[in-house]
Formats: C-alpha cells, sequence, structure tokens
C-alpha cells in the first residue's frame, strides 16, 4: 500500500510541474522566436559552423542512440566543437568520450542551472540541437534562452515545433527506428545521408576496458570457442521484468543449448539479491556480474560477448552500437517496438500477450529466437570464411 501511495504521489507531483511548465510557457511564449526568419534561408555548409551544442538531458539509451551523431560528426567535420547538454544519471556515457569536447550538466538545481545557461549564452553557439524527442518544456525554454537569433534543430515536436528554425518529425508511418530519425538532424547542417555513420561504439575509461577484459576472460577460461552470452534481467520497470521462475527456466534451457554458452548474468545493483538468487536455483554454475559494477563496466562486458538476451532497455542499445547480435523481450506495443528494436538487425525481437508487459512471453519464445539469431549469426560468419 505504501509503495502504491508513493507511485501515485510521484506521478501527480511530476504531473504538476508539468502543468505549471506549460503554464508558463504559455505566458511567455509570446516572446519566443518561431521557424525561419526566411522561409528561403539557403543551406549551410558544414564549414561554416565551428561550436554546437547538443541537449541529451533524458535517458540512458537515448544518449546511446545518439552517439551515431556525434561519430558522423567526428569523421566528417572534426574542426566542429561538439558540445552536450546531459544529465547526471547520462553524463557517464560521454565522460571518457574524444567525440564530445564538453560536456554541461542540468542538474534540476534552478540557481546552478541558471547560472550554467548564462555561462552557456556566451559561447555563441552555431546552432542549438534539441534531442529530446517529443515535446519538452525545458529543452524549448533552453533552446531559445540559447540559440534565439541562431539556427534551432528539433526532433519528434508536436506544439512546440514551430518554435525550432528545423524540424525533423518522427516518421511514424514507416516506422523509422529513433537512431535513423535522430540521424537525419545531421541533414540541418548539411551532412547527406551516405555520410551517415550508423553503429557508433562506446568509449570506456581503461578501468572499465580491464575490468570487463578480465571477466569475458574468466568466462572463456574452460571453453575458449564458448559463445558468450549474457542475460540481462533488469529493466526500467516491473512491466518489463520478467518474474523469477522464467529468469531460471530460460537460463536452463540455454545451459542446454548447442554450442555450450559461457553464460553471465547482467543485473542493476538494486537487482543484485535476485540475480544472486536466479544463480542459485540454475542447474549448473553461471557467472553474475562482479558487484559494484557501473553501468559502463556492464556496457564494455556486452561489447566483449557474442549475445546478449534482455528486457527492452538501454543496454540493447549498447549491444547493437558495437554491432552485438541481441534477444530483446518487447511489450506488443508495435510503435514503440519499431522505434527501439535492436538497430540493424532483421531479427531478435520476441513479442507475446498484453501490450503493457512481457510476462506472457516464455522463456521457449526466448530460446528459439536465441537460436534463430545464433544461426543466422554464425551462417554469416561461414560465408565470410569462405568470401
Amino acid at each position: 500500500m505504501a509503495l502504491r501511495i508513493g507511485h501515485w504521489l510521484k506521478w501527480g507531483l511530476k504531473r504538476l510541474e508539468f502543468v505549471f511548465k506549460r503554464s508558463v510557457i504559455g505566458l511567455i511564449q509570446i516572446f519566443f522566436v518561431t521557424g525561419p526568419r526566411d522561409d528561403k534561408e539557403r543551406q549551410r555548409k558544414p564549414s561554416e559552423y565551428k561550436r554546437i551544442l547538443f541537449l541529451r538531458f533524458d535517458k540512458l539509451g537515448d544518449m546511446v542512440i545518439s552517439l551515431s551523431v556525434f561519430e558522423t560528426l567526428a569523421r566528417v567535420t572534426p574542426e566542429i566543437e561538439v558540445e552536450a547538454l546531459v544529465s547526471p544519471s547520462n553524463r557517464p556515457i560521454i565522460e571518457a568520450d574524444p567525440r564530445v569536447s564538453k560536456i554541461w550538466t542540468y542538474c534540476k538545481r534552478p540557481w546552478t542551472d541558471w547560472k550554467m545557461l548564462r555561462q552557456l549564452r556566451k559561447r555563441n553557439y552555431d546552432a542549438i540541437v534539441d534531442m529530446i524527442c517529443l515535446d519538452s518544456v525545458t529543452s524549448l525554454f533552453i533552446s531559445q534562452y540559447l540559440g534565439r537569433k541562431v539556427q534551432r534543430i528539433g526532433m519528434g515536436k508536436n506544439r512546440y515545433a514551430k518554435f525550432y528554425t528545423q524540424h525533423v518529425p518522427l516518421n511514424s508511418a514507416d516506422y523509422e527506428h529513433i537512431a535513423e530519425t535522430t540521424l537525419r538532424m545531421l541533414g540541418h547542417i548539411g551532412i547527406p545521408p551516405e555520410n551517415f555513420v550508423h553503429q557508433a561504439g562506446l568509449r570506456y575509461t581503461e578501468k572499465a576496458n580491464l575490468s570487463a577484459e578480465t571477466f569475458v576472460s574468466s568466462l572463456r577460461q574452460n571453453s575458449p570457442e564458448a559463445p558468450v552470452v549474457c542475460v540481462n534481467i533488469s529493466a526500467g520497470s516491473e512491466s518489463r521484468t520478467w518474474p523469477q521462475s522464467k529468469q531460471v527456466e530460460l537460463v536452463d534451457l540455454l545451459l542446454d543449448a548447442e554450442p555450450k554458452p559461457a553464460l553471465a548474468i547482467l543485473c542493476a545493483p538494486n537487482d543484485r539479491p535476485k540475480a544472486q538468487a536466479i544463480v542459485a536455483k540454475v542447474k549448473a554454475p553461471v557467472e553474475l556480474i562482479p558487484a559494484g559494477q557501473s553501468f559502463m563496466q556492464a556496457s564494455a562486458i556486452i561489447s566483449r560477448s557474442d549475445i546478449l538476451i534482455s528486457p527492452d532497455t538501454s543496454l540493447i542499445h549498447v549491444a547493437r552500437q558495437h554491432d552485438v547480435p541481441v534477444v530483446g523481450l518487447y511489450p506488443t506495443d508495435i510503435r514503440n517496438t519499431a522505434l527501439w528494436r535492436p538497430h540493424l538487425q532483421p531479427d531478435g525481437i520476441v513479442q507475446e500477450g498484453r501490450e503493457c508487459h512481457i510476462h506472457d512471453i516464455t522463456p521457449q519464445q526466448a530460446l528459439n529466437e536465441y537460436n534463430r539469431v545464433m544461426k543466422r549469426v554464425q551462417a554469416s560468419a561461414m560465408r565470410g570464411q569462405t568470401g
């Protein structure tokens, strides 16, 4: 009961904050600058940009898919200074990334954030790119405050689209992957689609790389040729989390698969007791990610694995940025799955049951998809060897 009350209280406060922000925006938007001052405004060349700020203070997965944008800029226009305004939670993803020259953190402390925004306003950006999909009151205000007289590019906006000089709509008709929609923003700074980089791995610290290498090497110690399979049990909500009995059943099925995998269980720190219970119940020894591992350290492990099995969460996007195959467990929300499916992968989606959760998916369905993905990957490897 207490948890339910806490949930509704949190939702109510969030809703109140949203209504307040929208009311304020409604009062002051008369002062906002709308779209291009000149409908015939020429397309600028990439060489005309010196410094661009990207707004990306949202979720982990959103930041991960943005790396393709930063990689494209690093390859095509290395002379442009790429800066990012991020959240405290997603900042570690680009902390050690040379593709981003400067990182600013939006921490939701009014006075601290206000002082930072005043600093940013003096940096004379050539463009502000609002990567936060759909209408965000905060990102709209920041883009107007920092880039009133410069190019402002937005993505997936509805009622606020008119306040950006260029806008990239969500391609809902063709269910374009959100990573491709994000890349299309680069077209507005003169970079053609043929130059887009569609996969861009995360950049890790030496500590994260060493930790991951040690862990994966230990998995392969007894069987160097065994495929390394990571099973992630954690997700951002209960609706995307399997019950323990199904987790145990899937691991047992995987342990009987051929070739026999070297199997590791990944989990968020708060789910470690659940992961330990799963490890204790399966029929053969499996490895659990070492305690105290950060998101980046877990990501580095995934980058060295052969396949990831996970509910729909940010680790799926980490795997695909490193071209690691994925088996993803998704609710039957067709639009959401189309936007956030495993990027550039023809398979790997498991769906069943209700729109709002994954609880009806069976371990056998997940195993069947795992076998399908592994068969395709092995066939591709064989063609590569004979070609």
